[in-house]
């Protein structure tokens, strides 16, 4: 399933198939379940429809990647900000039905070699930040900054399996490997944390008065694991915890 292209003469549904599956097997042990077991698998279902819309919409407007299974697939170049909310929906939906309690999403490489989706500036990302105007660059992260803020839109409007907003009980963490891309150091990085976790203070912070190291830290500090895990790192100077 995974080791050759899809079949020229049809659209890929091998997502599609996988959700009528879970569908199908969700319909089947309904009648088998208590009232609130009923309730969170309703929860769930909702969440497949949500993501099968997505991908039905993501089939019609760009159609296949004749490329995502091949061995060694280049980075893909269409629309990274509809692929990065679908999953961000499905993270979402992992942490509603209580899957998980950790997920990454990873937006773009390590060359930043992918393109905008209808924006002004047509060359990659990576060139943004090199070989054009601040203009261009800003362009591109506003674009890209579009993920994480639906991610965090949804995290504050979607209930969890205790019944609290997921933002009451989840650490957004934005990292980023190369700091601020211009200049690759990590002043004015686009580093960020996100939580109504009680550990963490309810302010906005900078890294006018810290360092990376000090952001790194902050997490586990507010979760409230012990300081000997982790050293001298997490100080207060950026006002997080």
């Amino acid at each position: 399933l995974f080791n050759s292209a899809p079949p020229m003469q049809a659209q890929d549904n091998t997502y599609l198939k996988g959700l009528e599956a879970n569908q199908k097997a969700i319909d089947e042990i309904k009648n088998k379940l208590s009232q609130e077991e009923r309730v969170a698998l309703d929860t769930n279902g909702a969440a497949l429809d949500k993501i099968e819309s997505r991908i039905t919409a993501s089939l019609s407007n760009d159609g296949p990647d004749l490329n995502a299974c091949a061995p060694g697939a280049p980075s893909n170049q269409n629309n990274i900000q509809s692929r990065g909310k679908a999953q961000a929906d499905i993270i979402i939906a992992a942490l509603q039905c209580g899957l998980t309690k950790v997920a990454t999403l990873q937006l773009g490489n390590h060359q930043g070699d992918w393109y905008g989706h209808n924006t002004a500036y047509t060359g990659d990302a990576h060139n943004s930040c090199h070989s054009s105007g601040a203009e261009t660059n800003d362009e591109m992260v506003r674009y890209l900054s579009d993920v994480p803020a639906y991610f965090l839109r949804r995290l504050m409007d979607e209930n969890g399996p205790d019944g609290q907003k997921l933002i009451d009980s989840t650490v957004f963490v934005q990292v980023t490997c190369m700091g601020n891309g211009r200049d690759h150091t990590r002043e004015h990085g686009p580093f960020m944390l996100a939580t109504r976790l009680p550990g963490f203070s309810n302010s906005f912070s900078s890294l006018d008065q810290g360092t990376t190291e000090d952001f790194n830290g902050a997490v586990p500090r507010g979760l409230g694991i012990p300081d000997n895990l982790y050293d001298t790192m997490g100080s207060n100077n950026l006002g997080l915890v």
